[in-house]
């Protein structure tokens, strides 16, 4: 038997699974606890720790007969630097990282946010590689140079520099062509042979011992996307509720939007076009942390709240500052109209709410550019709660499926270990729990709690 081997490297989690390479048989899978350092604006994952996880996970798959093929996805905007020999001169800041907030803000004084955003889909904001890197440069030495840490382990893994597509195109140095950005490069000091060479997620490396081989993969919403068949001319919009969320759906060409997000997935495969928001399982966990309590016990208290139309608190959740649609990392959050008779459920119940606005507003702009959801896709993270789920098609009034059997983006990388196209992922063997609208007050709801939270924010 000839195996395969998927990791998904998360903000939180690395997740990994091995399977036999021919039936996609689960043979083991396991998941270890990588969550950043996180004292804001700072939010940092230790590389070396992550680097030898991922090592100790092929020792053990190998130790069990032939590993065939490695596949990753990662989590986008991660940035390591460094130095001529490609040793780390950085941890890997993760997309929570907000200390290029006054870089991202100058830019925008300045009024190239709109044409940064027109050139390469990626809106200014501290998230971006590119303006950590604008902040990072005038402290590395001279020949330093960026890279995202799914490249810094395959190169670790293999000898080799190489980027896919998808990643580079959330990074802010890649145009919407598929080059890299002559004046994105200029600004931050590089030439395009200081940044790893281009390929598709389904290239492949060997590795080092030569004894199976890399697959470079992608970011994790490429590989969702890939995985559930959410590919251009879909209907379906993917719906991510982790640590972070996002709204997603994929067009054939670029879109150019003043507040979403456009990152190519790589030549002739198409465009990943929507809303990404910093504040959902974080703030959750958060709330969790300082009131003893779980995040499901959170969830069913807060929704509870919600069903029996509590007076509830009003919220601005933007604890890790925010992006869509206001891109601004500096953002803070406060609770107002706090009265003794709320308890634990109705600030979380705030917390669902301030959230579920968002997503509602990232629905109706998807409209509005012409990209109508017909039908919501989740793949795991927070939708695993039931009755989270099936509030989430109430508030965005859409039927919702979600994934039962695996992770959405580790499952697409198990796809690319297993050498499958998006025409052969034995979908029919997919299972999905299916969530209709069933309360049709809870859109207007939301909407109420959006029209509330912008004022709150724009005055």
């Amino acid at each position: 038997m000839t195996t395969a081997l998927g990791f998904d490297i998360g903000t939180t989690h690395l997740k990994w699974q091995l399977v036999d390479r021919a039936s996609g048989a689960l043979l083991q899978e396991g998941s270890l606890d990588i969550s950043p350092r996180v004292d804001p604006p700072l939010s940092e994952q230790t590389v070396g720790r992550i680097m030898d996880a991922v090592q100790a996970t092929i020792d053990a798959a190998q130790r069990l007969g032939p590993l065939s093929h490695v596949a990753f996805s990662a989590a986008m905007h991660s940035l390591i630097a460094v130095d001529a020999n490609g040793s780390p001169l950085t941890n890997s800041l993760t997309w929570m990282d907000t200390r290029a907030e006054t870089i991202a803000r100058d830019l925008a004084q300045q009024g190239v946010a709109r044409t940064i955003r027109r050139t390469t889909g990626v809106p200014l904001h501290p998230m971006s590689p590119w303006v950590k890197w604008l902040w990072l440069r005038p402290r590395l030495p001279a020949k330093a140079r960026p890279v995202a840490l799914k490249d810094w382990i395959i190169q670790a893994l293999t000898g080799t520099w190489v980027e896919d597509y998808s990643t580079a195109a959330a990074s802010g140095f890649l145009g919407l062509d598929y080059q890299w950005n002559p004046e994105m490069l200029t600004m931050a000091g590089l030439q395009p042979g200081d940044l790893p060479p281009l390929e598709d997620l389904a290239y492949e490396v060997p590795a080092r011992t030569g004894r199976y081989r890399i697959v470079v993969g992608g970011h994790d919403a490429a590989l969702a996307h890939l995985h559930l068949g959410i590919l251009p001319g879909s209907t379906r919009a993917l719906i991510s509720l982790g640590t972070s969320g996002a709204l997603r759906v994929a067009t054939d060409a670029p879109l150019d939007s003043p507040d979403l997000f456009c990152y190519g997935m790589g030549p002739q495969r198409g465009y990943l076009v929507g809303a990404a928001f910093s504040n959902v399982g974080n703030i959750l966990a958060w709330l969790a942390q300082i009131t003893q309590a779980s995040v499901p016990t959170l969830l069913a208290e807060g929704i509870h709240s919600i069903r029996t139309h509590r007076t509830l608190p009003f919220v601005i959740p933007y604890w890790y500052g925010e992006r869509f649609p206001w891109w601004r990392g500096d953002l803070n959050g406060e609770w107002r109209d706090l009265k003794p008779q709320h308890g634990r459920g109705d600030l979380a119940g705030s917390l669902i709410m301030a959230i579920l606005a968002g997503f509602w507003y990232a629905a109706q702009r998807l409209d509005q550019e012409s990209l109508s959801i017909r039908e919501l896709i989740g793949g795991s993270g927070l939708l695993d709660f039931a009755p989270l789920a099936q509030v989430v098609a109430d508030a965005l009034n859409r039927p919702l499926l979600t994934l039962a059997h695996a992770d959405a983006s580790l499952a697409g990388a198990v796809d690319l270990a297993r050498g499958l196209g998006h025409q052969d992922r034995e979908r029919a063997r997919m299972t999905f729990r299916s969530y209709e609208p069933q309360d049709s007050s809870m859109a207007e709801r939301v909407r109420h709690a959006w029209e509330r939270l912008r004022t709150a924010v724009t005055g």
